[in-house]
């Protein structure tokens, strides 16, 4: 509650923000990957998101008011900092100690439920940095801390797209459990239950930026859509019968930036006579189906 009506955001960030996000506290993991310690992650970098939270809470959520004698007893805001303001000015306190977090391990914030949210809503805030040198939370960045974001989030974008099609080594190496529950699966994140929809969140919301602002995430060395489609590319065929890669591909087909879409139609051109030729006989998934028709319209 306090992050939509303390105006002091400087105390708010002293107090509360940065001891939570703190490097140095033993608890943030346990934090990020728990329901209800990621909606307050979530509620401190992008607040009152719906992606994030239930409508109780969204509700309960709202901007206090009070009823104005001096206008017919209208409700009147009882905070004088408007909501977007407060908003950049306390996401623009949390993302350096956020990137601290996520880039230690983003292979298991990736597969994560909980997790998974909390690395979405840096990258789309992170992503607010790249769009625009002259928005609000670029100017509470400051000049040297944006160009550090940016690139930091192109750190993330590139680890993404390398752990789409084969888990790091360290995860792998850490999955000692023997468990064979394809959910808890060690596999690449088009492959997994809860990283491939990660990543068509991701690949949508680059589109969204893209078309938003003119192209200005250019600046990014590195595209998410384009990266996939490098990653894929080697053993595309596979990919592309595989149930979850190929929603994951249909993402790109349907909302990725306009380049990525044409990169995609060109490499499944060659293959789709062959991908196609199973579809008389059930032999295609889901996401095949929906990922021939959506490039071919069939």
């Amino acid at each position: 509650r306090a992050l939509v009506s303390v105006d002091d955001t400087k105390l708010l960030k002293e107090q509360l923000v940065l001891p939570l996000l703190s490097s140095q506290s033993p608890s943030l993991a346990e934090i990020v990957t728990d329901v209800n310690g990621s909606r307050v992650v979530c509620q401190i970098v992008n607040p009152n998101n719906p992606s994030c939270l239930p409508s109780y809470l969204l509700e309960k959520l709202k901007p206090a008011s009070k009823p104005d004698p001096e206008n017919d007893g209208k409700q009147k805001l009882t905070s004088k900092k408007p909501f977007e303001t407060r908003k950049d000015e306390v996401a623009a306190g949390a993302l350096p100690n956020l990137f601290d977090f996520v880039e230690k391990d983003i292979y298991g914030l990736a597969t994560d439920e909980f997790g998974s949210r909390v690395l979405e809503q840096v990258v789309l805030t992170a992503f607010r940095c790249a769009q625009d040198d002259k928005n609000y939370l670029s100017t509470c960045l400051g000049t040297g801390e944006r160009e550090t974001i940016i690139a930091r989030l192109s750190g993330v974008l590139k680890a993404l797209t390398a752990a789409s099609t084969k888990a790091p080594a360290e995860a792998m190496e850490e999955d000692g459990d023997g468990d064979d529950d394809d959910d808890d699966e060690i596999v690449g994140l088009v492959e997994h239950r809860i990283g491939h929809r990660l990543l068509k969140r991701l690949i949508k919301a680059e589109a969204d930026s893209l078309k938003r602002d003119g192209n200005q995430l250019q600046k990014l060395d590195t595209s998410l859509s384009e990266g996939l489609l490098t990653a894929m590319a080697t053993d595309l065929e596979k990919w592309v019968r595989c149930n979850r890669s190929a929603f994951v591909l249909s993402s790109i087909a349907e909302s990725g930036p306009e380049a990525a879409q044409a990169k995609l139609k060109s490499l499944l051109e060659p293959i789709q006579d062959r991908v196609q030729a199973k579809k008389g006989d059930d032999g295609l998934s889901k996401g095949t189906q929906v990922l021939m028709k959506v490039v071919f319209s069939c």
